[in-house]
């Protein structure tokens, strides 16, 4: 697995790779697209030179915060976060974008919950029926990583 900026043209891949790993979203193409352009990071290639994932950087605040978003494929799931690749997005994070702080999210009982304690993310709060997915109310757990907790 290797990193690779995040460009534009990744778009049409990260659509359809979306479609399976957030089924719930049901985004339109031209959403996809707006959201994504506001958007910083990588794309995770597989060693087949597939797609497997991104990582990205959403609501920046320069010098405070910013959202870190993880979207992989589930064939990938416990293969592709190696040190290398955990140390080039946080210095991207913490060096590039110069920020104290780094924030991520689970949607309760959506997507898995653990990832981020094991990333060094400690437990901030929780939203209780926050957002709604498919009709039905869900928490938002919140988690964030200062600068000098990153573990490598």
């Amino acid at each position: 697995m290797r990193l690779e900026k995040y460009e534009y043209r990744h778009n049409a891949e990260l659509f359809e790779l979306a479609k399976i790993t957030e089924p719930w979203w049901n985004f339109h193409r031209a959403l996809f697209d707006n959201t994504f352009i506001t958007r910083e990071g990588f794309v995770l290639v597989a060693n087949d030179g597939t797609l497997a994932g991104c990582i990205m950087v959403s609501d920046y605040h320069p010098g405070i915060d910013a959202v870190v978003h993880c979207s992989v494929h589930p064939k990938y799931h416990k293969r592709w976060l190696t040190k290398k690749i955990y140390k080039e997005v946080f210095d991207f994070v913490f060096g590039t974008l110069d920020l104290d702080r780094c924030s991520g999210y689970v949607i309760d009982g959506i997507t898995p919950n653990g990832f981020h304690e094991r990333l060094g993310f400690k437990y901030v709060g929780r939203l209780r029926r926050f957002i709604t997915v498919a009709d039905k109310k869900h928490d938002f757990i919140w988690y964030d990583m200062l600068k000098e907790e990153r573990r490598w």
